[in-house]
């Protein structure tokens, strides 16, 4: 196991570089040009009165088409504990200085400010702002083209959290684990494990899923009869990896998925995109496997 120890460390040394160099804003290269087609995102948001009472909470994921110019337009799917699986189009311009930090202003839908950080040569980027309402933050990454039922198809592994709900009232926080497996069919079976309260349940469900353009929705019901709604953002051209948004009359959760890799020439991505086969000299890779260091004793 010395060796294996060893090898990470090697690891850690080569990343630690790019890293650092990756998380500098300036030099002069971006541009709004640099954002442009579509993207799948991700954002959460949370109200909080003056008085500091926790009152609201929003989850959506969808997608942000930018025209390369100043122009932008994002389609989400919704949840809050008010309502469920909200269809929302908001629009409106972006700016891209040449230090990579701009702003998005959010004018028809709501009133918005974001402000925006281009990053990986535009195929990334993150933001945070407010409205009336909502704090949010959020991140983007370019979408593939061509998606069809056929694209999820094998396992995938996931994490999500959010929140419990009575009614409108949020009583309670909830995280989840576990695996969803696709046929390439347009059906869907999950293996998954809640915790909350301090407790943790082991939970199966099944159901049915469809792709429109590189997103999907599924509905999974488990063995209680219990229905549970999925909206699905691939986020890489491998559709290797989704964002996922999970919602019913008792919980809201939002989280992410990554395939499970049955061929270890798999293993090995561009942290940025997870894309396999796309870490060129000076990039940022990750590594996905099992007994890459041995537990402490």
């Amino acid at each position: 196991m010395k060796n294996v120890r060893t090898a990470l460390l090697y690891f850690s040394c080569l990343l630690a570089a790019p890293l650092l160099a990756q998380a500098q804003i300036g030099g002069g290269s971006c541009s709004a040009s640099l954002l442009s087609g579509t993207y799948a995102f991700t954002l959460g948001g949370r109200a909080v009165s003056a008085a500091g009472v926790f009152s609201g909470l929003y989850q959506a994921n969808g997608t942000a088409v930018f025209d390369s110019l100043s122009k932008v337009t994002l389609t989400v799917t919704a949840n809050t504990n008010q309502a469920l699986g909200r269809q929302l189009t908001y629009s409106g311009t972006y700016t891209v200085p040449s230090n990579c930090s701009g702003v998005i202003n959010i004018t028809t839908g709501t009133t918005a400010t974001f402000a925006l950080v281009v990053w990986n040569s535009g195929a990334n980027f993150n933001f945070t702002g407010s409205d009336a309402t909502y704090a949010y933050t959020g991140s983007g990454s370019r979408q593939p083209g061509g998606c069809a039922t056929a694209t999820l198809s094998g396992e995938f592994v996931y994490t999500a959290n959010g929140f419990n709900l009575n009614g409108s009232t949020i009583n309670g926080t909830g995280d989840e684990a576990g695996v969803l497996q696709f046929d390439g069919q347009g059906n869907v079976t999950d293996s998954y494990y809640i915790t909350t309260g301090g407790t943790v349940t082991q939970y199966s469900a099944t159901g049915t899923y469809s792709v429109t353009g590189c997103s999907a929705a599924a509905t999974l019901v488990d063995g209680a009869g219990k229905s549970t709604a999925l909206n699905i953002s691939i986020t890489n051209p491998a559709a290797t990896a989704f964002d996922i948004l999970e919602g019913n009359s008792t919980y809201v959760r939002a989280g992410a998925a990554h395939s499970a890799f049955l061929n270890p020439s798999q293993s090995i991505g561009n942290v940025a995109s997870y894309d396999v086969n796309a870490t060129p000299p000076g990039s940022v890779f990750v590594l996905f496997g099992t007994n890459l260091a041995t537990r402490p004793a």
